[in-house]
């Protein structure tokens, strides 16, 4: 289960804990920090200054700790099995879910059909599409 903390993403979220349940499977709830690369000058002009990338990687971090902490209540609630992982400094979130889920032997992946919106999504592309081109298993996109 791939999450970014999105409306959509937290719909997704409660699809996977339901089919968990159902299954009496384990689940395993992703987010993927995505470390910006080669657009420092448009995010932030001191990007390559080392304070300024630690910094990013603090608040990036403290964001998915919440967001793993919020998917993962919902699964313990439900009495399911849960754990989660937080994929850090990726370069393409795509790649290292879909890496995740190789090492994993996932069943499915679930994600929400679009998370971030705005600038973040130009930056990071589509994830669910990529998702769904590359994964090694199947992948249920819940709108």
């Amino acid at each position: 289960m791939a999450t970014d903390g999105s409306e959509n993403a937290v719909r997704a979220v409660r699809v996977a804990v339901a089919l968990t349940q159902r299954y009496g499977a384990e689940l395993v709830v992703v987010n993927a920090i995505s470390f910006p690369v080669g657009i420092g000058a448009l995010a932030a002009p001191d990007i390559g200054d080392p304070q300024a990338l630690e910094r990013y990687s603090r608040l990036a971090r403290s964001e998915a700790d919440k967001i793993i902490a919020d998917a993962t209540a919902l699964a313990k609630e439900a009495g399911v099995a849960v754990r989660g992982v937080i994929l850090d400094r990726a370069s393409s979130p795509v790649e290292m879910i879909v890496g995740l889920a190789q090492q994993e032997r996932a069943d499915l992946i679930v994600s929400g059909t679009r998370g971030l919106s705005g600038f973040k999504k130009m930056i990071l592309g589509s994830v669910s599409a990529g998702l769904v081109a590359r994964a090694p298993c199947s992948v249920l996109i819940v709108r």
